[in-house]
């Protein structure tokens, strides 16, 4: 091969991982945005620090500092040297969006009907990904677990991890529409969520409960994994139910 043929081989391997950086840091910009939107983080709330966004997201702590630039470009969130980022409004993206149309319209269900969805779907998904899991997913999970207990006193960082663990659940059942389906139904009333980890110190209870379907999965044993996570949701919209009752009689 001449020097030009190398050269320009050099190039376009450069620039391929250019791009590789630049999407990875547009996809968890998008994450956080998406975040936003849905009340998970709330203005005036601090965001995790670089070093557990990294961990929860699996990228290296330049794509998070690439995406929290991106969210400041754009007046989300506030980025001072030395401190953690500081969430300064709800997204501005257009409520016609996919997936924000989609959230606009699951609120419009009552949190009944929603834990009943999120139930049939999530027992369907674990059942399968108990028996697809992979090796890797598992050590990602134990990863995100070892994450979590860094950060039970901070609502935020744990809830955003909380997220990740989720999805990685959805991805290994290896039914794309019952994964999005079940994405979709997380994202239902994300606010109280937030609120009622923040009102009750609930994390180390989450984190019992992430653990058992974690044993579940490891065993490979789907009738226990349906056990573990149908409890483990039926404690989260208890939880829900209870905020959302608080704030309507404020």
């Amino acid at each position: 091969m001449n020097n030009a043929k190398l050269n320009k081989s050099v190039n376009l391997l450069a620039e391929e991982g250019s791009v590789q950086r630049n999407t990875l840091k547009s996809q968890v910009a998008e994450k956080l945005t998406y975040l936003i939107s849905t009340g998970l983080i709330l203005p005036d709330d601090f965001l995790p620090s670089e070093r557990n966004l990294s961990e929860t997201f699996n990228v290296s702590r330049e794509t998070i500092r690439g995406a929290l630039q991106i969210l400041a470009s754009q007046k989300l969130i506030e980025v001072k040297r030395g401190a953690r980022s500081r969430v300064l409004v709800r997204s501005l993206k257009s409520p016609d969006q996919e997936p924000y149309a989609e959230l606009d319209a699951l609120q419009s269900y009552d949190v009944t009907t929603v834990a009943e969805a999120r139930r049939v779907v999530e027992a369907a998904i674990v059942r399968a990904a108990a028996i697809n899991i992979t090796s890797d997913d598992l050590e990602r999970l134990v990863v995100m677990m070892e994450t979590q207990e860094k950060v039970l006193d901070d609502a935020v960082a744990f809830q955003i991890s909380d997220r990740e663990f989720h999805k990685l659940i959805y991805k290994a059942g290896n039914n794309q529409l019952l994964e999005k389906m079940a994405s979709d139904i997380y994202s239902y009333a994300l606010e109280f969520r937030n609120m009622a980890l923040k009102a009750e110190r609930a994390t180390e209870r989450s984190l019992r409960e992430h653990r058992q379907v974690y044993r579940a999965l490891e065993q490979h044993d789907p009738d226990a994994a349906e056990r573990a996570m149908t409890g483990h949701i039926d404690s989260i919209f208890k939880s829900s139910i209870m905020m959302l009752q608080a704030t309507e009689n404020d």
